[in-house]
């Protein structure tokens, strides 16, 4: 929360639009995100998966995902009881065009002197947990799906975003 009528928060003054690519212009060094996320669309991974590993697997994986938003509907008790996981609450934001760069690499290329990042090292949100998949065939084809659409969508910005 901010205090009233100042730009600061509790944690240090907060940066105005533009601020980011100020102090990079004034830095002579590299800056490296090396904890770049982004947000995978569902739909165009399941495609992926069913390009990889056929249409009943993309179903399996596209099944596992239905219950993802399943602790907000649950009681305390419900998600205690039956350990229910929260979605990834952090990826939200009020401004349309910043969720859009997390989820659209060429825009995210588009937006990196704007964000004063020179070369990102780009790690998955939605795949984060892939190499955890309990059914072998489908962690696999998961897996493998994920680097092929990575492949394919970031590899026009290899010179910012090495794959």
């Amino acid at each position: 929360m901010f205090y009233s009528g100042t730009n600061l928060s509790p944690w240090g003054p907060a940066l105005a639009h533009g601020d980011a690519a100020r102090i990079r212009a004034r830095l002579n060094y590299p800056i490296l995100d090396g904890d770049g996320h982004w947000l995978e669309s569902l739909p165009v991974l399941v495609d992926y998966v069913r390009d990889v590993a056929g249409g009943a697997m993309a179903d399996t994986y596209l099944k596992s995902q239905s219950g993802r938003g399943r602790w907000y509907d649950a009681s305390w008790e419900q998600r205690r009881n039956q350990r229910l996981q929260r979605g990834n609450w952090w990826i939200t934001t009020g401004d349309t065009t910043d969720f859009a760069t997390a989820m659209l690499p060429g825009l995210l290329a588009h937006r990196m002197d704007e964000l004063a990042i020179d070369f990102g090292v780009i790690y998955p949100t939605r795949c984060l947990g892939a190499n955890n998949i309990p059914q072998a065939d489908l962690r696999q084809a998961v897996c493998r799906a994920y680097n092929v659409m990575v492949a394919d969508l970031f590899g026009p910005y290899t010179d910012r975003h090495p794959i």
